[in-house]
């Protein structure tokens, strides 16, 4: 997965968010957020940020040390390329093969392409590249972050938004709305800061959805693209109306 970079120069690990500790981002979650460990009852106590940090460096030390093969994405990909939201939860692209050479990682629920997971108090999905989509963004949209002191896997902004675009027929399907809001959020945020082709996104998706589903994720993504020109055009006005000089 990653090799340390305890001894690299001080400009390949403080980069503005690419350099930002993981456990940072989790711990900072639990502090604004109620926080509580998938194993843990809901009504039971919540998880420390502080413990909540400790155990992600963890959790990343141990899947580096294992050598697992394992591709960062969700939310804390996301923050490695835009500013964006806080997140309870750390997500992988993984074969289920490797999972299994982790058992310190307790599964709490799990489907043929799915599993949601715990270490410690720190809550972990997995996406298993058995599903052929997640395996091709797994290859071939992929790049090597520094993040949290090592070289880690992580999915490039496009295969972010594929990933994003993907969920959302599923989304409608289940009716979550706040949850497809947030999902398109992420993805106008990404599509307006980073080079995201939209015509190679849509050609993989055609593969995986239904004629249906392809339409509503075209359809979100052209919503988003006008919504940015818009944005934009407003602040070109704007711009305008300051005082020169």
């Amino acid at each position: 997965m990653s090799r340390s970079l305890d001894h690299m120069p001080d400009d390949l690990v403080q980069p503005e968010d690419a350099a930002r500790h993981v456990g940072e981002i989790l711990a900072g979650a639990a502090t604004w957020q109620r926080y509580r460990p998938r194993m843990r009852e809901d009504t039971g106590p919540e998880a420390d940020p502080s413990e909540i940090s400790r155990q992600t460096e963890a959790l990343l030390d141990l899947l580096a040390e294992r050598e697992i093969n394992c591709v960062l994405v969700g939310a804390v990909a996301m923050l490695q390329y835009v500013p964006g939201r806080n997140t309870k939860d750390i997500d992988f692209i993984m074969p289920k093969s490797e999972l299994r050479r982790c058992p310190e990682i307790v599964v709490f629920h799990e489907d043929e392409t799915f599993c949601q997971a715990s270490f410690g108090c720190v809550n972990v999905d997995f996406l298993y590249s058995r599903h052929r989509l997640f395996q091709e963004v797994a290859v071939n949209y992929c790049t090597v972050r520094h993040i949290s002191g090592h070289l880690i896997k992580c999915a490039t902004p496009t295969g972010l938004v594929i990933l994003k675009l993907f969920a959302i027929p599923s989304l409608l399907y289940q009716f979550r709305e706040g949850k497809i809001r947030q999902y398109e959020s992420d993805i106008e945020g990404m599509i307006e800061t980073c080079e995201v082709p939209d015509d190679e996104v849509l050609a993989l998706l055609q593969k995986h959805l239904k004629p249906g589903e392809l339409l509503a994720v075209k359809t979100v993504l052209t919503d988003l693209r006008a919504r940015i020109a818009t944005r934009k055009g407003w602040m070109e006005e704007f711009r305008k109306d300051l005082p020169q000089g």
